[in-house]
């Protein structure tokens, strides 16, 4: 079964690192080849051809991205086109139209509608019907679909990790915690999170200054990149405890930072579900989360971590010394967080998502 993914960049996101994870769990009866349109996220390019994908870009030396996608929908070469952003999934619908042998058409909601720019949500909600299969990473996500009829035979698969290479980790930790100065007696807090406005990083800062300023073994580390690095990197420089917030930058290994800590935060303003949170959960670390996105649908509140409101940084700090100052109840949430984290097994994943695949080529 030959499978095209449809994804806009192949950045250190979330969405993607779904893709590398699902195309090394696949079984050899299923052919993925990735196609992408922004240039510049290409961090996955290499890792999934590594993997055997082959990987192109739509729109290279000068082409136009929608003739590319066009000729590659239409190309008879795939038998199911699934797509990973709303635009590219709209682009793909139309290129079907009038085909006579069309592919099986996929598309998976990341996040909720009301997060698209408003033309992206338009053309999704009129296209969307044409889908033979449709999926949200979340029921917040499933619950945003404009259509009634649409939503109803969404369906909603929860996506994974490769757990046993997540809890390897756990063997660096105390390198990590060397690397980044951090004792014995430190409470390390970490977050994930790309410097985009939805990531509220100034919440996050300002929560950090009142934790800082009680609790003397905190310390905070954060893993990122993105278009807002200037103003995120002004703004952490303006901290009076810029020595115990310490912003890493990009990592590839991000579940060996993870678990070096001892709490994961996520101070989002709008999340669909994040790879860092189940990574997260899967290393036994307990969260302080804002309540937005599939994050409730994940961390039940006082079982598995802390959930606050989001653009309140006193209750996201609050929750965060709670932890920091209460070894007993950090320990609990992190006994939890751990069973929480067998859930996201990306074998599963990849084997509901075949088993959907055969099951729409056959009976079309």
């Amino acid at each position: 079964m030959r499978v095209l993914w449809l994804i806009k960049g192949l950045g250190p996101g979330g969405a993607e690192q779904l893709l590398f994870a699902l195309a090394r769990h696949l079984d050899d009866t299923v052919e993925p080849t990735v196609a992408y349109v922004v240039a510049e996220k290409d961090a996955f390019v290499e890792p999934l051809r590594g993997a055997g994908v082959d990987v192109r870009r739509l729109g290279a030396d000068g082409r136009s991205w929608l003739r590319d996608l066009r000729a590659a929908v239409r190309s008879g070469r795939f038998d199911v086109v699934h797509a990973h952003s709303p635009l590219l999934a709209a682009a793909a619908r139309v290129a079907t139209v009038g085909l006579r042998h069309r592919p099986a058409l996929v598309s998976t909601e990341h996040n909720a509608w009301s997060t698209f720019a408003l033309p992206t949500r338009v053309a999704n909600a009129l296209t969307t019907p044409l889908d033979d299969l449709t999926i949200a990473v979340s029921e917040e996500a499933r619950q945003s679909i404009w259509w009634p009829a649409t939503r109803r035979r969404c369906e909603v698969l929860v996506h994974g990790i490769d757990l046993a290479a997540v809890r390897s980790s756990a063997a660096n930790r105390a390198q990590i915690r060397a690397e980044i100065g951090a004792t014995e007696s430190d409470v390390v807090i970490a977050t994930v999170a790309n410097y985009r406005e939805q990531k509220a990083y100034p919440n996050l800062f300002a929560g950090a200054e009142i934790v800082l300023d009680r609790c003397p073994s905190a310390r905070f580390v954060a893993v990122g990149q993105g278009p807002l690095r200037a103003s995120i990197e002004g703004e952490h420089a303006r901290l009076r405890r810029k020595d115990r917030f310490a912003l890493l930058g990009r990592r590839d290994d991000v579940p060996a930072v993870l678990a070096a800590a001892d709490i994961f935060v996520l101070a989002s303003d709008y999340e669909g579900l994040p790879v860092a949170l189940m990574e997260a959960t899967a290393l036994g670390l307990p969260v302080v989360a804002t309540a937005v996105g599939g994050v409730p649908e994940v961390i039940t509140d006082g079982v598995e971590g802390l959930l606050v409101p989001a653009q309140d940084p006193h209750a996201l700090a609050t929750a965060i010394e709670r932890l920091v100052t209460d070894e007993d109840l950090r320990e609990r949430l992190a006994t939890a967080a751990r069973r929480k984290g067998d859930d996201f097994d990306i074998a599963r994943v990849a084997r509901t998502l075949q088993a959907r695949y055969e099951t729409i080529t056959t009976s079309r």
